[in-house]
């Protein structure tokens, strides 16, 4: 099974897909790269396949899951891509209401009926903070929080992955051989009277009990990793007939899932992928991989679509298939969505202006007509400002010891070259790094380091008696130099709350969609400094 993008596959002519809906959102869009220049917005794809023929249906259960799934590569637009962890929660939301929108419309226009399930109520086991099994994700990230507070996934989870893919994709068989029941109670054992202090470490365990440990987790998790509510959606996904349409609805649904179940799955299936990579090795291809995951991702659909029925195994299968062959796609927002959010945002400014006419109004008629005249003056000279100024944007960087600077918005000016031009005129105020990032920063050189390990203060990584540092780079970062922390130009206000710019997006087009915005020089996860 060819399941890499970078697998040896001819470049086929395959049919434009080029149908504009008329919906809400047009989705990811997935087409060939076409010869014609398009002012279409969306994500586009050009697709390998080894066979010269058009994209076939995923392969029903009859037919099995082995065909391969053709492989892509990307096309960005001038806008820039736009990732799931690139919006302010703000944008998140709106996203989601209008990918629920297009769901609803691309099912019905399926035959598909949308079947959702009531969220169960979850237990609260937060207040334990030693249980590790049976609890929710939002629990265990509540108390991985208090130790890590950049922690963005839970660290019982990114440990086990971690451990597992330095250890265990070579494997043959790795998730597949069971481990020892035995084992696997006294470590879950362990576990959960020592991990929370940080003295566990799965070093010296063996790579197919802890596979096991780690899907018994995904098993016991009281709201599954793709939502009760979601899980018979994911579900129908195979019976949609264009591959096309299966990938953009599964993109739907993921970006429907809350913000720490979309960055759980989507290390799972980074996890996965890195699995069944080298297939020869250890004989994980992607179907074999993803008939292990699947149970443990669908084990609480309802009684009428249980794991009894083989058809129903064979396309949560074939869902699973999808999410790992198409990863680097399925956490993009389309470009279509973010547009109709920014018009989401022009709406609502438009209202509250109206809002403050009728307000100015009220003033006039009240005696304060001299005030108004004085604003509408200052107004329209920092209009005619902007105007005589309209390729200069200003830059603020708060962790830099230079925190403003003005851009000229050139031709072909990227974001990420305004990040290396800042980096160029100014430093990095380590003192400011230093109070932020504590728990991601070496060690001042008067600390003593083991060759092995270097001691996180806070960070709930678990050292063991030989000093290895059982870190899983993932959920709270590498230990970093206060100059190597990565910075990322935002986009913040105007028509949009906040969102992370793509090194590549053409700052002159961005600058005439949005004229409005301020522009910030920061790392991730700090919305303090907006």
């Amino acid at each position: 099974s060819s399941s890499s993008p970078s697998s040896s596959t001819t470049t086929t002519t395959v049919p434009s897909y080029t149908h504009k809906m008329n919906r809400i959102s047009s989705g990811v869009r997935l087409v060939v790269e076409s010869p014609e220049p398009t002012e279409q917005q969306d994500i586009k794809l050009m697709f390998k396949s080894p066979m010269q023929e058009p994209l076939n249906p995923l392969p029903s259960a009859a037919n099995g899951c082995n065909e391969s799934l053709p492989s892509f590569s990307l096309i960005t637009d001038r806008l820039g891509l736009t990732h799931t962890d690139d919006l302010s929660p703000g944008d998140c939301e709106r996203v989601q209401m209008l990918a629920l929108l297009e769901l609803t419309v691309t099912l019905e226009s399926q035959g598909i009926p949308l079947r959702t399930l009531r969220p169960a109520k979850a237990k609260n086991n937060s207040s334990n903070e030693c249980a590790l099994f049976g609890v929710s994700l939002s629990a265990l990230m509540h108390n991985d929080l208090k130790r890590n507070p950049k922690a963005t996934i839970p660290l019982v989870f990114s440990e086990m992955v971690h451990y597992l893919e330095r250890h265990g994709v070579g494997e043959e068989g790795i998730l597949r051989v069971p481990g020892s029941t035995s084992r696997i109670a006294a470590i879950k054992e362990d576990m959960e009277a020592t991990f929370s202090s940080g003295r566990f470490s799965f070093e010296g365990r063996k790579v197919s009990d802890v596979a096991s440990l780690f899907k018994l987790f995904l098993r016991d998790l009281p709201v599954p990793l793709l939502t009760r509510q979601y899980l018979p959606v994911f579900a129908s996904i195979p019976d949609i007939e264009d591959l096309r349409e299966q990938v953009r609805t599964l993109n739907l649904l993921v970006l429907l899932l809350p913000p720490l179940h979309q960055r759980v799955l989507k290390r799972l299936v980074e996890f996965c992928a890195n699995v069944s990579d080298p297939a020869q090795e250890n004989r994980m291809d992607l179907t074999n991989t993803a008939m292990v995951i699947a149970p443990n991702l669908f084990f609480s659909l309802p009684a009428q679509q249980s794991f009894d029925d083989i058809t129903m195994a064979a396309k949560t299968t074939a869902v699973i298939r999808l999410l790992i062959h198409y990863h680097q796609l399925l956490w993009i927002v389309p470009s279509q969505m973010i547009t109709q959010v920014r018009t989401l945002y022009e709406a609502a400014v438009k209202r509250l202006s109206q809002k403050n006419v009728q307000k100015a109004l009220k003033q006039m008629s009240s005696g304060h007509l001299e005030t108004g005249k004085k604003s509408a003056q200052l107004q329209q000279k920092s209009s005619s400002l902007d105007n005589d100024h309209s390729n200069i944007i200003r830059v603020r960087a708060p962790l830099f010891t230079r925190v403003c600077m003005a851009v000229d918005v050139v031709d072909q000016l990227t974001a990420g070259d305004i990040v290396q031009k800042l980096r160029k005129r100014s430093h990095i105020n380590r003192d400011v790094i230093r109070k932020r990032f504590s728990h991601n920063l070496e060690p001042t050189p008067s600390a003593p380091v083991s060759s092995g390990a270097r001691a996180v203060q806070g960070s709930g990584a678990s050292v063991n008696g030989q000093g290895n540092l059982q870190k899983h780079q993932q959920d709270a970062g590498p230990l970093l130099r206060p100059d190597s922390i990565e910075q990322f130009l935002f986009e913040v206000g105007g028509n949009i709350g906040e969102r992370c710019l793509d090194d590549s997006t053409d700052m002159r087009t961005l600058c005439r969609v949005n004229p409005h915005a301020q522009w910030i020089i920061k790392p991730r996860d700090c919305p303090d400094l907006s």
